[in-house]
């Protein structure tokens, strides 16, 4: 009898530890994305302070920060456009409960752009782009689903707003 129940014990306790292996979260490796943000572009700088802040003025980004002698804009802009997943990352966020749902909502982001002269026919241009969005958690119940917690999750750019924003900048005649 001793033996059946050492042996029910050893089971049980296997059982036990497979379900708690397996409602585990495997770690992640963060995604690194090569993100050209910065380029010295051949046109003055007074040239690309009037197309830059006519950049802003077509799409209609408000600026919260305007600086020219440190050649400094910032946006006040919830940057989205799309589907954000084709151009942020935002890394895995708290671990998932077992009996659960996650969304992510409200997607933005704010950038800066610093201008600086490098000779008379040259200018540094750098775009720092910042993106975050809400993380909302659900448990599960007999009644359906409700709020277990939200968060703001800090999400990387993939480089294609940066990329575009140079390439219109040393494009434009």
């Amino acid at each position: 009898m001793k033996k059946l129940v050492i042996i029910l014990l050893f089971f049980g306790i296997v059982l036990l530890l497979s379900r708690c292996a397996g409602s585990q979260t495997t770690p992640v490796a963060p995604i690194n994305y090569v993100v050209e943000n910065e380029r010295t572009i051949n046109k003055p700088f007074e040239e690309l302070w009037v197309e830059t802040i006519n950049l802003f003025a077509t799409y209609n980004w408000s600026i919260k920060n305007l600086d020219k002698s440190s050649g400094f804009i910032a946006s006040d802009y919830k940057l989205v456009e799309g589907n954000p997943n084709d151009y942020l990352y935002c890394p895995p966020g708290r671990i998932k409960m077992t009996l659960g749902k996650m969304e992510r909502v409200d997607h933005g982001g704010n950038f800066n752009v610093l201008l600086t002269k490098v000779s008379q026919d040259s200018t540094r241009v750098k775009i720092n782009i910042f993106y975050d969005c809400k993380e909302i958690q659900y448990q599960n119940s007999s009644r359906g689903y409700f709020v277990n917690s939200t968060y703001k999750v800090q999400c990387k750019s993939k480089g294609i707003v940066e990329k575009a924003f140079l390439d219109y900048l040393e494009i434009k005649k």
